[in-house]
């Protein structure tokens, strides 16, 4: 399998920046941010991946699509993921283990004290990019530095 180039990684970083500030901030993230990166995923999953790729987005797509109508996601995280999924997976898998870890914190804290979780949900694209942060940091340790 082919690494992903700095580049990309790069990108994924400073588009997603202002993302995740957005839904940190009102859980909401603009469409102008989201949909082109969206509608480029398929087309650049097979360009990066060939088949194997294009075939890992599409089963992102259709999965986080029947969450989103669901609302068990939102359609920023839905489309994040696709794009994550399509460009870089390894960052996908790691932002879905922060989430994850994020909800188990947020049970034990409610089990623990009862209202003490400050916010009405998890923001979804902020542990996406923290996924992404978090491969790149593992993968160029001393570039980061």
């Amino acid at each position: 399998m082919m690494e992903p180039p700095f580049w990309l990684q790069t990108v994924l970083i400073w588009w997603l920046l202002p993302c995740a500030r957005q839904d940190w901030r009102n859980r909401r993230v603009m469409n102008l941010l989201t949909v082109p990166p969206f509608l480029a995923a398929l087309p650049l999953a097979h360009r990066l991946g060939g088949a194997d790729r294009l075939g890992l987005a599409v089963l992102v797509l259709v999965c986080v699509w029947l969450m989103w109508r669901e609302e068990l996601l939102g359609a920023a995280d839905a489309k994040v993921a696709t794009v994550l999924a399509a460009t870089l997976p390894a960052s996908l898998t790691l932002g879905l283990a922060v989430l994850w870890l994020w909800l188990a914190l947020g049970r034990i804290s409610r089990w623990m004290r009862p209202d003490s979780w400050p916010w009405p949900g998890i923001p979804g694209v902020t542990g996406l990019y923290c996924g992404v942060v978090l491969t790149v940091c593992l993968r160029y340790p001393y570039a980061v530095s």
